[in-house]
């Protein structure tokens, strides 16, 4: 029998991040969390799902940046739509510890006796009902008074996590912390693996809110102080000049390093962070000569390759060991040992290709998304989708005309004083300087192609007067 209510049980979802180590795939603009990598579901939504089954959509709060607050909400509104409410928005990154303070925060506000797990959203779970025995056990020793961690345990002796060790005398499921280390060498790590009482830091934590806010008080005074004052704007979007006064601190460093009496409920479960394409080669099925295909791929006389495409053939021919990343784009061209670490690289295109390491090539916005078909320095050619009920701002462009037609669904159209309804292959103009409007008037999601004529095509040649998002 559970110690605990479902009453109490929250959740916190953390949905920021860089989105990098899976370039070109992954983005700024779209981290890894926000795509998919197995059926239609990115890793985000998988998430929230394999939590739904043990918490209510009303205690699971997710806590991302800015950029990505209205992507982040439409993905988590396709699973549940009351989680729109719970969809919480820092304005620039100051690690783990602030965000999770300011859920915490928010939950014990509303439940005292609350216990908060909480989860990154980028991680593959594969047999979820081990997963969730395992939660289990994290919340019943969390019950106790402890702050647990779910620890997964080491496979190989991977040099990309940091560890938790653990006294494995003791007599119990829950086993005691006895020390954190940082991200190992090659040879400290096999020692981690022969002595077997070390797990992967997976970044998984549940405790009672009562049992972290004493340790914020002793080790993170600060940061309390801070959160008192989010707390007290009673909003979702976190103020920027009250943010910007967080110390930038992991929970792990701040907190837990310094804390006694943590546990740690060894995870048996399958996991795997992909924090690399190698990691992702691993995780996922491959054919068999061993080459993991994602797209349209055709591989002849190939072995061991990873190939990620779209909806381009890719064709591998005669080649081992590779990994080949295609986007609409970009295409990246790598061996499996180097697609391990592409932070050189990365760093190497900044001066010159910061557009295609930010945005991807599909960018979304509040009311659908779009992406850039084909651009010269007088055109642009832009393929746009609108939700149903959805409609971008009214606005104007000082520099370029706008020409649509419509592919699928329905649509009403607005140039100054003219009205339009538009429906499958009708058009509508839109000159420079006329404020204009589009949205989805029917059922489905509404389908465009753009064309952009002028002498000045950037984003920010835009003027809104009335926008239903806010910006």
């Amino acid at each position: 029998m559970s110690s605990w209510l479902p009453s109490d049980i929250f959740a916190v979802v953390l949905a920021g991040g860089e989105g990098t180590r899976l370039w070109p795939y992954s983005r700024k603009s779209m981290p890894k969390q926000l795509l998919s990598f197995e059926g239609q579901n990115t890793l985000f939504q998988n998430t929230l799902k394999r939590l739904l089954t043990r918490v209510s959509p009303k205690n699971l709060l997710i806590v991302t940046n800015a950029d990505l607050r209205f992507e982040v909400m439409g993905q988590a509104t396709e699973i549940n739509l009351e989680l729109s409410q719970n969809v919480y928005s820092e304005p620039m990154a100051k690690n783990t510890l602030p965000a999770i303070a300011w859920m915490t925060a928010e939950i014990q506000a509303r439940n005292p006796n609350a216990i908060v797990s909480v989860f990154p959203s980028d991680h593959l779970v594969q047999n979820e009902d081990v997963f969730l025995k395992d939660w289990e056990q994290a919340l019943e020793s969390a019950t106790q008074g402890h702050v647990t961690l779910l620890g997964i345990e080491p496979t190989y002796p991977s040099t990309a996590f940091g560890y938790i060790e653990c006294d494995k005398t003791a007599q119990t499921a829950f086993l005691p912390v006895t020390a954190f280390h940082e991200k190992p060498d090659k040879k400290t790590a096999a020692s981690y693996l022969e002595q077997a009482c070390f797990y992967w830091n997976a970044g998984m934590f549940i405790f009672q809110t009562q049992a972290f806010d004493s340790l914020l008080k002793q080790h993170a005074p600060q940061t309390k102080q801070v959160v008192s004052k989010l707390l007290s704007c009673k909003t979702n979007l976190a103020p920027k000049e009250i943010y910007a006064e967080f110390e930038s601190q992991s929970i792990d460093y701040a907190l837990l390093e310094k804390a006694s009496g943590l546990r740690v409920v060894p995870g048996q479960f399958s996991w795997n962070d992909l924090g690399n394409w190698k990691a992702v080669k691993e995780a996922l099925p491959s054919d068999p000569d061993n080459n993991l295909k994602q797209g349209h791929v055709v591989t002849f006389k190939s072995q061991n390759n990873l190939v990620w495409g779209d909806q381009h053939l890719t064709v591998c021919y005669g080649v081992n060991d590779l990994a080949v990343i295609r986007t609409q784009d970009v295409v990246l061209v790598t061996t499996l040992e180097h697609a391990e670490q592409l932070k050189d690289l990365l760093d190497h295109l900044k001066t010159d290709h910061q557009h295609e390491l930010t945005f991807h090539p599909m960018l979304n916005r509040p009311w659908g998304r779009f992406e850039v078909l084909e651009e010269e320095s007088c055109f642009k050619v832009k393929r746009i989708l609108v939700k149903p009920g959805h409609k971008l701002s009214l606005q104007k462009h000082e520099q370029r005309s706008e020409h649509w037609v419509v592919v699928k669904g329905k649509a009403q159209a607005q140039a100054d004083d003219v009205v339009r309804v538009l429906e499958q292959n009708d058009s509508f103009y839109v000159h420079p300087q006329s404020i204009h409007r589009l949205e989805n008037i029917g059922s489905e999601m509404l389908e465009i192609i753009e064309v952009q004529i002028g002498a000045y095509l950037g984003e920010d040649d835009i003027t809104r007067f009335e926008d239903s998002y806010g910006r």
